[in-house]
């Protein structure tokens, strides 16, 4: 075994020798473009097709992936990529998988709670307070083993890795300064945060594609939703949805972030996986760590522009009150323990790893 993963190891070295070092070698095709090269090979091995369920806007994400995945491959493997909604939809992404239609996917564990209780963790609202307790949660306490465990099982797929995306706000179209002003709203969220909202204040839950949420904001038929951090909303426009004519204080983005704390993850046909050689399947994972990390860094990077746009648009921020965010955070252990834990072995088992990570980080 050791001697099989030195051997991945030395042939990923020379791929990336040859992709990154070696672009004039016989057999590899560039283009002219000094500050950007580009390696191929003329007659790629593998042709895929991804599709991932977030909006067409931010396709930047996934076509960075691919270009990393066809450069470490030395054009070996070359993606195509889709948005939401273009094959098939956000919820049917793993089926779509297993059964070939896609070769690789993109979505999140939260999109499929109607067959994956393990699911539902993703979207426990402030759970996690940042980047750092999440990370730790994920690849040191065990939830992303458990859950790729779960995902695997249920949609026969395999699970390249999970990713660390935005942390999540709320943008209203209406001034927001604590729960109790989101009372008789209809918000596009989904549960658990759902459920709590609605047992404190009575909010209508309700949940549409990436795609449909600029148009139900601007029409009024939502009030208010959950789209990622002032990146991800500006990316979609959703802030000139949620502002009418740009009346200062009209709408509203609501802070601390990490009511949710997203971790989407790729994934692949297994036939396929199997089909492939081990360097290949090697420069897929890593491909996929490689483009958290620009994710992460891409959202960091444009986050205080980004808000100064909502801003200047007419988007107030608020901070919620400290002890509402506490009230909200019992609300989650409660429902973590009476609700969640007892869904099945697996969801015990996270449970008791959450437990642990919480009580390692101070939080009870």
């Amino acid at each position: 075994m050791k001697s099989k993963k030195c051997l991945v190891s030395f042939g990923l070295a020379v791929l990336l020798i040859i992709a990154f070092i070696l672009p004039g070698c016989a057999g590899v095709a560039t283009d002219n473009n000094a500050d950007e090269v580009v390696v191929r090979q003329q007659d790629p091995e593998y042709r895929l097709k991804m599709q991932h369920s977030w909006g067409a806007a931010e396709n930047h994400f996934y076509e960075e992936y691919a270009r990393a995945v066809e450069a470490m491959s030395g054009g070996r493997i070359v993606i195509e990529v889709f948005s939401e909604g273009e094959l098939v939809d956000y919820d049917e992404i793993p089926d779509a998988v297993s059964s070939g239609l896609l070769d690789i996917g993109h979505t999140h564990p939260s999109y499929n709670i109607g067959l994956l209780d393990e699911g539902y963790l993703e979207y426990v609202p402030f759970l996690w307070r940042n980047t750092d307790e999440l990370m730790a949660a994920l690849w040191h306490y065990g939830i992303a083993d458990l859950t790729k465990e779960a995902i695997e099982e249920a949609f026969d797929v395999v699970v390249l890795d999970f990713q660390i995306a935005d942390p999540a706000g709320l943008l209203f179209s209406k001034p927001v300064y604590s729960i109790n002003d989101m009372a008789g709203m209809t918000v596009n969220i989904e549960p658990p945060l759902a459920y709590m909202l609605e047992d404190l204040v009575g909010i209508k839950a309700i949940y549409y594609d990436a795609e449909d949420l600029w148009y139900n904001v601007q029409m009024g038929i939502i009030d208010g939703l959950e789209y990622g951090g002032f990146k991800a909303m500006s990316d979609m426009d959703l802030h000139t949805a949620a502002v009418g004519g740009g009346v200062s204080g009209q709408g509203s983005f609501v802070l601390p972030y990490f009511v949710i704390g997203w971790y989407p993850y790729y994934c692949i046909n297994p036939s396929l996986w199997e089909e492939l050689p081990q360097d290949l399947q090697a420069i897929l994972i890593e491909a996929t760590h490689a483009n958290t990390v620009w994710m992460r860094s891409y959202y960091a990077y444009h986050e205080i522009q980004s808000k100064t746009i909502m801003q200047e648009a007419g988007i107030g921020i608020t901070n919620l009150p400290e002890d509402e965010v506490e009230l909200i955070f019992e609300k989650t252990l409660e429902w973590l323990e009476n609700d969640f834990a007892p869904k099945s072995p697996r969801t015990q088992k996270l449970y008791e790893a959450v437990m642990e990570a919480l009580k390692d980080f101070g939080r009870i």
